[in-house]
């Protein structure tokens, strides 16, 4: 039987669910989601993308300052990423639609490069 080390961190995957950084992206999903419905009143579009942008940040920091690091997190984390563009590009097509195609090849390229970047 092997033993933990006191340095090494616990990767229960239960514990992992629960980890602060993603929490916090769980906030940035409900955010996200926010938007999409309220995308034709601007000023809660704008806060909750503005929001989400923000915890962007202070999830990373989190993990790195309390040491809650997981592959799970990362894949979340640029899931997130990827959806909150998506829906970014999305309420961009839909007030201007004369630009969709140009939205559209922004949010091809934007996935395309991560995943050749992952992979």
């Amino acid at each position: 039987m092997s033993q933990q080390t006191s340095t090494q961190p616990d990767f229960e995957p239960r514990k992992i669910w629960l980890y602060v950084p993603n929490i916090i992206g769980y906030i940035r999903i409900a955010l996200s989601f926010i938007a999409v419905v309220f995308h034709k009143i601007p000023i809660v579009f704008i806060s909750c993308y503005f929001g989400a942008f923000i915890l962007d940040w202070t999830d990373g920091f989190f993990a790195r300052k309390l040491n809650q690091c997981s592959k799970f997190g990362a894949l979340l984390d640029m899931f997130i990423d990827r959806g909150s563009i998506a829906t970014l590009q999305c309420a961009l097509s839909a007030l201007y639609p004369q630009l969709q195609i140009l939205f559209s090849i922004f949010l091809f390229f934007d996935i395309t490069s991560h995943w050749v970047r992952t992979n």
